[in-house]
């Protein structure tokens, strides 16, 4: 791969974000899944420590499913726009749902994790044999909190390399994932991180927007999720076409890469 197969990607994946159907089921998508996030919300703003983890990163990962079951039927409609919305979705919705279960193992170890780190704060407070575990154990809430990180990182891989996959090959093993991770492994985070700056500055200026603006909310549990709910719909209107941004290069990245796997598998036949 060439910096003018990047370019070519870039700015295949940017022309289709015009696509007014692909747009509209993104704006839908990110609506649902910013109704579920600002309701976990909400209950964290009055929750403390053990609870308030739950309720901070697992709605990211309850989420999980239903983005990746809307990126395959995106997928799908980008390489069969002539087939219409509700074409590829009566041939999809199996697929969609086998490729949502990819959530499921990251919630599974969430949990886990979550469970695991209020079993230790109960052991903290032991008399005595809780000051000294505290001390001992002092580095496992950072393990416990990166592994949630290191979970957000693998999520937005087998969002942007294995969905994209499953979906154009109608399949995906374990052995193409690790041959994709082997050989692409540098040009898959150069086109993760260009797939993401966009969505990254827009979330940035989000962020400060909105921290400027719940110094001002109402007080109470209605109050914030009413102040929460009407500054996510702007929100989902802006991140919209940066997400099909984002799904369009992970297509385009996989076109790019199985042409490149089929000239390699012709060139070592010709050689043999």
């Amino acid at each position: 791969m060439t910096l003018k197969d990047v370019a070519h990607i870039f700015h295949s994946a940017l022309r289709g974000t015009l696509t007014k159907t692909s747009l509209l089921m993104v704006l839908g998508t990110l609506f649902v899944c910013g109704t579920i996030v600002v309701f976990f919300h909400s209950f964290m703003l009055f929750a403390e420590g053990w609870w308030g983890r739950v309720f901070g990163y697992f709605p990211f990962f309850f989420v999980l499913g239903l983005l990746l079951a809307s990126e395959y039927l995106l997928v799908r409609l980008y390489v069969e726009e002539k087939a219409g919305l509700w074409g590829v979705l009566r041939r999809s919705w199996e697929n969609m749902f086998k490729i949502s279960l990819c959530a499921l193992p990251f919630v599974i170890v969430f949990l886990t994790l979550w469970i695991c780190s209020g079993f230790l704060l109960l052991l903290f407070k032991v008399p005595y044999l809780g000051n000294v575990l505290s001390i001992v154990l002092f580095f496992v809430p950072f393990v416990l909190h990166q592994t949630v990180l290191l979970l957000a990182v693998l999520g937005l891989y087998v969002a942007f390399v294995v969905c994209p996959m499953f979906a154009l090959e109608q399949g995906c093993t374990l052995s193409r994932c690790f041959h994709r991770l082997k050989t692409f492994l540098f040009f898959d985070l150069l086109l993760i991180l260009v797939a993401c700056f966009p969505a990254w500055m827009t979330i940035k200026g989000l962020a400060v927007a909105y921290m400027l603006t719940v110094e001002n909310a109402s007080t109470g549990w209605l109050g914030q999720l009413t102040a929460s709910f009407c500054m996510m719909l702007p929100c989902v209107v802006v991140l919209t076409p940066m997400c099909l941004f984002f799904v369009n290069v992970a297509v385009e990245a996989q076109l790019v890469f199985a042409q490149m796997d089929k000239t390699t598998l012709l060139e070592s036949g010709r050689r043999h």
